[in-house]
């Protein structure tokens, strides 16, 4: 279990999260991390400790050393069996393992940041830096789903002073400011170090791929986690009032099953000139290709802190209409931006959306194109999470 080291040349980061690499089921943390490894690898070495499978799978990964750390990319992975995630074994591992930091992705995760803050508090030293990220965890709508039993655990965890020195990151302003709704901190404890997107060479090459459109038709694509946060069911509601042909295909895994059986009768009764397909869960790999089918991707979610795929869309040429509940603006013509309070401004948008031709459809995928190129090679954000990090480093 011990990782052997020569020489500690760059600080190290102990991560602990639920899912990571090969895994995907989970979303956007498992992107979030990965994307922060590949970008500041060079400055920091980072450790994580992460489950053993993918979410709802009943085996383990193939071709992993289980509770033995495995070279994933530039990161070092320890694949945890359930067995091994307990007081016990995880404060040796803690002790064993030489970090500078640790960083905890989850605020109500039992496993992988409840035990861990444990075994702080009562079996190590406060000095060493503690950070935890929420990754949506404090909107409001996020806190509505099991609201008491999470509620429950914010009260007894404040009164075991579990947070005590705890440094908090947010993903944007609206998480720092949801962070200080829910809890009795000090605002210096909170720093804004944002989401990262992938890493791309400067010489990557983004092609538009031919997607024929045709006045009185179309294709829309939702591709995320099937849950109640993501809001599927809103947009199923909104295409039954649209009057116009159009086709969803639905990508993603399926999270919750209750919630899911909601959408299923949703969709039975739909009108005829909608058509929707569960297309199953999109590989990783092909999630590019997936949605530079589609004329446009929707996402209604009522909670994001980031939103992966909204980039990832606008990488492949198409555009987004999304909730006002994410951390992205409206820009021309590449991404629209909604309250799920006003239903009308949907139904109208999607109906106009269905009246375009390919001349007019092209406009708004060039534009989606060049504003995901723009963003991607932006240094900022890479900068502000590799200083977030050294401000810990003595």
């Amino acid at each position: 279990m011990t990782l052997n080291s020569k020489k500690i040349s760059r600080p190290r980061i102990l991560c602990f999260v639920s899912h990571y690499l090969p895994g995907y089921k989970s979303g956007g943390p498992v992107k979030s991390i990965n994307n922060l490894v590949e970008h500041l690898s060079d400055d920091f070495e980072f450790l994580i400790i992460t489950t053993d499978r993918d979410l709802k799978d009943k085996k383990p990964y193939p071709a992993i050393r289980i509770n033995q750390w495995n070279k994933v990319g530039n990161a070092k992975v320890f694949y945890a069996s359930k067995s091994f995630m307990n007081i016990i074994s995880l404060l040796k591992f803690i002790k064993i393992t030489k970090h500078d930091i640790i960083y905890l992705n989850s605020f109500f995760n039992f496993r992988f940041t409840i035990i861990p803050l444990i075994i702080r508090k009562f079996f190590l030293s406060l000095d060493t830096p503690f950070i935890l990220v929420p990754r949506g965890e404090f909107s409001a709508e996020a806190l509505n789903i099991k609201f008491w039993k999470k509620k429950l655990y914010i009260v007894v965890a404040g009164m075991l002073n579990l947070f005590d020195k705890i440094v908090w990151q947010a993903a944007s302003k609206s998480e720092y400011k949801d962070i200080f709704i829910n809890l009795s901190i000090k605002k210096n404890l909170v720093k804004i170090a944002p989401d990262l997107s992938k890493k791309y060479k400067a010489s990557k090459k983004f092609n538009l791929k031919k997607n024929k459109k045709t006045p009185g038709n179309l294709k829309i694509i939702f591709l995320s986690r099937i849950n109640p946060m993501k809001n599927l069911d809103f947009l199923i509601k909104v295409l039954e009032r649209t009057k116009k042909k159009i086709s969803l295909n639905i990508y993603g895994p399926i999270e919750d099953k209750k919630y899911w059986n909601k959408c299923k009768n949703l969709i039975n009764h739909m009108p005829s000139n909608i058509v929707v397909i569960y297309k199953g869960v999109a590989l990783p790999n092909k999630i590019n290709s997936i949605i530079s089918n589609y004329h446009l991707l929707i996402l209604p979610s009522r909670g994001e802190s980031y939103g992966h795929v909204i980039l990832e869309s606008l990488t492949a040429g198409t555009p987004v209409m999304i909730s006002n509940k994410t951390p992205w603006n409206k820009t021309k013509n590449s991404i629209t931006v909604f309250s799920l309070k006003n239903t009308n401004k949907w139904i109208k948008e999607i109906e106009k959306w269905v009246d375009f031709d390919e001349d007019k459809l092209l406009k708004r995928r060039l534009s989606a194109l060049k504003y995901a190129k723009q963003y991607l090679f932006k240094k900022e954000s890479v900068i502000k999470n590799k200083n977030f990090f050294l401000h810990f480093i003595n």
